[in-house]
């Protein structure tokens, strides 16, 4: 969903493919890293993605026996958000699909799928794509 918004914020003609009608599915992570965030300050998302209903993370540690052991400080990271959001993925990528859609090159297909690469002049140009749910 990423590289599909950051190419058609490009200017390049996509279309995204996605097995199901939504992301409604616990196996996708449920972490937005720093790094993540700071793309979303550079493209002028981040102020707006943390409106979502998240949790943030800035210290990760350990409890073992009667000492605390920090492991992991974002505060310390030079960057417009430094924590970790925790969010449900699906939120992540609708907010995404949302944003993308302003774009006329952007229009993700739910539900659809790729079947078989398609060739041209012996290189892979894209894939066939099936209008039915699998």
């Amino acid at each position: 969903m990423m590289l599909g918004f950051l190419l058609a914020r490009a200017g390049v003609d996509v279309v995204v493919l996605e097995k199901h009608a939504d992301f409604l599915r616990d196996f996708r992570g449920d972490t937005i890293h720093p790094s993540t965030l700071e793309l979303f300050h550079e493209l002028g998302l981040l102020d707006e993605f943390l409106q979502l209903p998240l949790a943030r993370t800035k210290r990760i540690g350990v409890h073992i026996g009667g000492d605390y052991i920090r492991m992991v400080d974002l505060t310390r990271l030079k960057v417009q958000a430094p924590f970790m959001a925790m969010a449900p993925q699906w939120e992540f990528l609708n907010f995404l699909e949302r944003k993308g859609r302003v774009f006329s090159r952007f229009p993700p297909d739910d539900g659809d799928r790729g079947e078989r690469a398609d060739h041209r002049e012996g290189a892979r140009d894209g894939c066939a794509r099936v209008n039915k749910r699998w």
